[in-house]
């Protein structure tokens, strides 16, 4: 099986019929197989322990009146899942009554030590709820917007544009020459992390051409074979990471200082040793296309 990346692997069944179902929704609302999934300001509830933590998931009778601001997330095992931006509590496992020891984490945070469909749950929640918050208003003419289709779309009440949830996607690449990749760094980021390149797919280009543009605009390298790896949900706020790699034509770098602070060839034997760069986040799909590159040169032997 293929491995998955962070963050996908979803297993609820979206049910996007029951959307334009009203009564179906009332329906599965008041069900005690309802469960909401609190967001509380791009982070979660979960249960703390000695082992992995759970997350929370709350009955709906606190909200039940309040489906208009939910969003349905789908159905598995029996269960009707929604989530629910809690922002509006300071504390909210003590406002809400939770009873045992509670942590709120970020998704950053929590995803490496859950399950890949509680982790890919997080991220739908987080991305549908990061959207509601940066849409209360219309793009086209500025008035209030109200939230439909359980939570999946957003009317304006003045000029009736319709708003639909929305994903930018951007391309993260591996860029490899020989034994060596192209990894490079910003100066925001922890000492000695470096990762792969990545950058935001622009209007009128493919994605194969994205790569080849922000892989020479970042660090001067000119690049050929791109080649596609695979994908990652990265809600933060609204993004789909799209990975591919690539071989370099060029070998002088000339890093954009506005964008990097450097960028570097780096050889498989100093990453292994740890001395020379740290790598990014494991959840992240940079660590993925390192890994497998690291993977790769055992298979060849």
């Amino acid at each position: 099986m293929t491995r998955r990346n962070f963050l996908s692997g979803l297993s609820v069944d979206r049910q996007a019929h029951v959307r334009t179902d009203p009564e179906r929704l009332r329906q599965l609302w008041e069900s005690p197989a309802a469960r909401v999934l609190p967001v509380w300001r791009s982070k979660h509830i979960v249960i703390s322990s000695s082992r992995a933590p759970e997350i929370v998931f709350l009955s709906v009778q606190p909200f039940v009146d309040e489906l208009e601001c939910a969003t349905l997330l789908g159905q598995a095992d029996g269960l009707a899942y929604f989530a629910l931006d809690v922002s509006r509590f300071e504390e909210p496992h003590r406002e809400l009554a939770l009873a045992g020891e509670h942590d709120i984490v970020g998704l950053r945070e929590v995803a490496p030590i859950i399950s890949h469909a509680d982790g890919a749950l997080l991220a739908y929640a987080n991305g549908m709820m990061s959207w509601h918050r940066r849409h209360l208003f219309c793009g086209a003419c500025g008035a209030a917007t109200s939230v439909s289709q359980a939570g999946h779309q957003r009317d304006c009440s003045q000029c009736g544009v319709v708003h639909f949830p929305r994903t930018d996607p951007a391309v993260i690449m591996l860029v490899t020459r020989g034994e060596r990749c192209l990894l490079g760094r910003q100066a925001s980021w922890p000492d000695k992390v470096y990762s792969t390149l990545a950058g935001f797919v622009e209007p009128g280009e493919s994605l194969e051409e994205a790569v080849a543009r922000e892989v020479k605009e970042e660090s001067g390298i000119v690049v050929e074979d791109v080649r596609y790896h695979s994908s990652q949900p990265w809600p933060f706020p609204s993004s789909l990471m799209l990975g591919f790699t690539a071989i370099a034509k060029t070998e002088r770098i000339e890093p954009q200082m506005d964008e990097l602070e450097d960028a570097r060839w780096v050889s498989r034997e100093e990453i292994l040793e740890g001395s020379a760069v740290a790598l990014p986040s494991k959840i992240s799909i940079a660590r993925r296309l390192i890994e497998d590159w690291l993977e790769s040169a055992g298979r060849a032997r």
